[in-house]
């Protein structure tokens, strides 16, 4: 039974190094997503379901960023056994993110994506190694503390303003514009364009 058990569980893991990248995220989000998880037991530390993710939007959100990681840890540091991420590649990865000025909202998105990541990989060489590995990716949140702190993120509602809106929406009415140019299928209807415009109006006045 034993030996049984043993066989499986290599199995397993030979499975999760040649899998992809979505199939690797997805193994480990196995490990946080309980959707019977009640909200008091997921913050009891010493319930069964502590930490674990009840949402399937939230845990969807989650392997979202971590599939962008995985690939780019693949890409950068020629990583596919994503048992092996060390805070050093946190690290990288949100000093990478932040080179490109993201959203507050963002950055803190990614920073608790990492934190779960964190767990599911704790959980995962548990019920698969059955052993306690010591992953540790606290740098993340002094890495966002230091991007809100220095303004290395954007603050989405205070950035909607331009500095000529009307000649934008005065643009917006001009025919010679395709509906292409504004995201929109080629065979907008006219009569739907007005729409499109009070639409602009409230988004770049600020007014949602």
């Amino acid at each position: 039974m034993i030996e049984a058990e043993t066989i499986e569980i290599k199995i397993q893991k030979d499975n999760f190094l040649r899998g992809s990248v979505y199939y690797q995220s997805s193994q480990l989000a196995k490990q946080i997503f309980e959707s019977r998880a009640k909200k008091e037991d997921r913050i009891n530390p010493n319930h069964e379901h502590f930490q674990k993710v009840a949402s399937y939007k939230t845990m969807e959100s989650y392997r979202s960023i971590w599939n962008n990681f995985f690939n780019y840890l693949k890409e950068h540091w020629g990583i596919k056994d994503f048992e092996k991420i060390e805070s050093q590649h946190i690290q990288a990865y949100m000093d990478y993110k932040i080179l490109y000025y993201p959203s507050k909202q963002y950055l803190q998105k990614i920073s608790a994506s990492l934190g779960k990541l964190e767990i599911a990989l704790k959980h995962f060489a548990k019920n698969i190694h059955n052993e306690s590995r010591n992953y540790d990716f606290s740098i993340r949140q002094e890495l966002l503390d230091e991007a809100r702190d220095l303004k290395y993120v954007a603050n989405n509602y205070h950035n909607r303003a331009y500095n000529n809106p009307e000649l934008l929406i005065s643009n917006l009415k001009n025919p010679l514009h395709t509906p292409e140019q504004f995201g929109q299928p080629a065979d907008l209807h006219p009569d739907t364009l007005p729409e499109l415009i009070r639409t602009a109006s409230r988004f770049i006045f600020g007014q949602f």
